[in-house]
């Protein structure tokens, strides 16, 4: 099963983090607070696609789940990886941790509400830990 986070809510987050800063500098005196603005939003995205800790996509199927976003993707394999599920007293992510058993290797994903059929996914996940 594939669980998705809704396009426009995703590319309105991204625009969030990079295009707002950026119009403020423009619109309004430059300050540091501002340039600070604009590098922290940049590099936050750029941490976003190079580790995918928030994924816009999951599939669950028979051999592994697969996590996706901005064009890239991890897979693990369930023979080959240990699952823990992580709740935390707010109730809207949990932190998925996938550990590769040949490597020691432990990999953090954090899912939200956002995704579509959000408890289904994390009832799965839970059952397969």
């Amino acid at each position: 099963m594939v669980h998705r986070t809704p396009r426009l809510r995703a590319l309105a987050e991204d625009a969030l983090l990079v295009v707002l800063p950026a119009l403020l500098l423009g619109i309004a005196s430059p300050s540091p607070w501002l340039w600070l603005l604009c590098t922290t939003g940049v590099c936050v995205l750029g941490f976003n696609v190079a580790t995918l800790h928030f994924p816009r996509e999951v599939a669950l199927d028979e051999e592994g789940i697969r996590f996706r976003a901005y064009g890239r993707e991890h897979h693990y394999a369930w023979q080959a990886s240990r699952v823990r599920v992580r709740r935390f007293l707010v109730r809207d992510r949990v932190l998925l941790r996938v550990e590769d058993v040949k490597s020691g290797r432990s990999h953090r994903y954090w899912l939200t509400t956002q995704l579509s059929d959000y408890d289904a996914l994390v009832r799965d996940l839970v059952s397969r830990t």
